[in-house]
């Protein structure tokens, strides 16, 4: 019991940080196009 506990607290743990990358992870790529574009007009 107390390693299914272990092994079920781990595990919500890796759910929650691999969740977190992922959201981190488009918005950051969101942010990078948006920039490339703000940069890209001001050149004009």
């Amino acid at each position: 019991q107390t390693l299914a506990g272990l092994i079920l607290k781990l595990g919500g743990g890796i759910i929650l940080w691999v969740s977190i990358l992922v959201i981190w992870m488009r918005w950051y790529q969101d942010e990078k196009t948006f920039d490339d574009v703000v940069r890209n007009n001001s050149n004009d």
